[in-house]
């Protein structure tokens, strides 16, 4: 299998995605092409599941206040996947356009999510109430402060993919008992906070 991604940052202001991706399946006998699927929808899905598996493994068993950092295309996986293995009651959207995280809380409605979600207008104060943080961003810069972050919260950040960005601040990441990344070589390339806090 051959997964092929561009990255257009400013497609949306296009009613573009941002990440648009094909994967052609090789057959490993002839050479024949079996399939061409969409690789952005599988990339959303083993995400999501790669966070619900570290989240799994790694948050504390009775966390049950989710926070949800940026409402893109790639969170709704990540917070199904959340909700799938922890008793989640209690859901905290922050995103910088409010629109987008009501619009986002309608999906995880219209999906069957039935557990109060909140819009927060703050996103130190949404992340000062979590057990688990899912940042889902582009962002170049920190999306919170680390800070407000209680003892014992488990934190995924899943959207620096690239070297200059930063969802994480040096102060999370300081201060963090565990830190597990699910390829070390793309990490050390791409990870932006990471790299910077080697650095």
């Amino acid at each position: 299998a051959v997964k092929v991604v561009t990255i257009f940052p400013n497609n949306p202001s296009k009613g573009l995605p941002t990440t648009q991706g094909i994967i052609v399946l090789t057959s490993t006998e002839n050479g024949e092409h079996l399939a061409v699927m969409n690789a952005s929808y599988l990339t959303r899905l083993r995400t999501g599941a790669m966070t619900a598996l570290a989240t799994d493994s790694l948050a504390r068993k009775d966390a049950n206040i989710l926070t949800v950092i940026g409402t893109g295309e790639m969170a709704f996986e990540q917070t199904i996947g959340v909700l799938a293995i922890r008793n989640i009651n209690q859901l905290l959207l922050f995103n910088r356009t409010i629109e987008k995280a009501h619009q986002f809380s309608e999906k995880l409605k219209g999906f069957g999510v039935d557990i109060p979600i909140v819009i927060a207008s703050s996103v130190n104060e949404a992340v000062s109430s979590a057990d688990i943080v899912c940042c889902a961003t582009k962002s170049n810069t920190p999306v919170f402060d680390g800070k407000f972050l209680r003892p014992g919260t488990h934190v995924n950040g899943v959207g620096s993919y690239l070297p200059h960005m930063h969802e994480i601040d040096r102060t999370t990441i300081s201060k963090s008992s565990k830190i597990v990344v699910d390829d070390i070589h793309g990490a050390k390339d791409e990870a932006g906070e990471l790299i910077d806090a080697e650095e």
